[in-house]
């Protein structure tokens, strides 16, 4: 009742149905004057003395919808008091919810169409005569809001309102329940596929394409020493498979096809390697060449022979340490495990946290014999 909350009831806030028994408690308490702000302290006090039928108290009180009793002066003897039942006022209440909603075109021509079937007498009600000429899913009375005995145009476009709220509402929960239905529907379908799908490959050793030997396809233009090395078939000639004993000769021919110095020709690198006119032997060929024409060529006149250093590497262990070198970011001899990122504790054999030379040559050759 305070709605601005400052501890006083003011005449402005002494309306609506709290009215009525702020008049009962004013004829009782002197103090309460509805005509000015009335403390709240001494609404409270009046209040429980009419609750608990204390002195001024007629100990009756209730809602507008109980009966009140006026007082009035005996004029008649047995006619001392007169009852007077004060009606709730139309589309208030627990009642008046189903008249607070929107009504639209639609529910007005649904009115209008009902009003043109039953209105007999034209007076643009139907009364509950008319009412029992048709046929209707509910009682169309409980939305008669002035309680006069027929229902007008607003009243019956008030129904159709209701109505189409509570027809949507029950789509709207069914295509929701049908959403989730085929959801959870999709969800099994998708696991049992997913249970269903073998794989093909499941117990296969290997996807590699092969021919009718059961040997990898050979590309056109390989040379046929290529095939002959490749002993283990996986179109790739390891330093192992290339040469047994290794010399300059060797390293030179195995230089000359690798192209990417991973210690392995592949196909490609062959291939390109052919188209480019190398030729295993073709190195220690040219070796010989070169030092017969040195030896038969006279010397310069007044001249001094130097020997010329070698420019590649001379064996496997000279090879190998220029790889080592490639690696060796920090230039001291050894690789550690961020130099050399794969299988470093396979060729760190003593453990001791880093890969030397004699390491690193033990690990290269084991890995061409594979």
């Amino acid at each position: 009742m305070d709605t601005n909350g400052n501890g006083m009831l003011d005449p402005e806030e002494a309306q609506g149905p709290a009215r009525f028994m702020l008049d009962r408690m004013s004829r009782n308490n002197p103090k309460i004057d509805i005509t000015k702000p009335i403390p709240m302290s001494v609404l409270t006090e009046s209040f429980q003395q009419m609750r608990g039928g204390g002195p001024g108290s007629d100990g009756r009180f209730g809602n507008t919808e109980e009966e009140v009793i006026v007082e009035k002066n005996s004029l008649v003897p047995g006619f001392a008091t007169a009852k007077v039942e004060k009606a709730s006022v139309p589309g208030f209440g627990a009642s008046g919810e189903k008249f607070r909603v929107q009504v639209e075109d639609r529910d007005l021509k649904d009115a209008d169409d009902k009003l043109r079937q039953y209105d007999k007498n034209n007076d643009q009600h139907l009364d509950e005569n008319e009412l029992k000429e048709g046929r209707w899913s509910d009682s169309p009375m409980q939305y008669d809001k002035n309680r006069d005995g027929k229902l007008s145009r607003q009243e019956l476009a008030t129904r159709y309102a209701r109505r189409r709220l509570a027809s949507a509402t029950t789509v709207d929960a069914k295509k929701t329940d049908d959403l989730n239905s085929k959801r959870n529907r999709e969800s099994r379908e998708v696991v049992e596929d997913k249970k269903d799908k073998s794989n093909p490959f499941e117990k296969r050793a290997s996807y590699r394409m092969t021919d009718a030997e059961g040997k990898p396809p050979t590309p056109a233009g390989l040379p046929e020493w290529f095939t002959r090395n490749d002993v283990n078939s996986d179109n790739q000639v390891s330093m192992g498979e290339f040469s047994k004993k290794w010399t300059q000769e060797s390293v030179d021919d195995f230089q000359r096809f690798d192209a990417n110095q991973d210690g392995f020709i592949t196909v490609k690198e062959c291939l390109a390697a052919v188209k480019k006119g190398f030729i295993p032997g073709a190195a220690s060929n040219a070796a010989a060449t070169t030092s017969t024409a040195s030896a038969s060529a006279p010397p310069a006149t007044g001249g001094s022979t130097t020997a010329t250093p070698a420019s590649k590497p001379t064996d496997m262990r000279s090879w190998v340490g220029k790889k080592l070198k490639g690696l060796d970011k920090d230039g001291n001899g050894f690789l550690s495990p961020n130099e050399l990122t794969s299988n470093f504790a396979e060729t760190d054999t003593n453990k001791d946290g880093r890969v030397d030379l004699d390491e690193y040559i033990a690990y290269r050759e084991k890995i061409s014999q594979k």
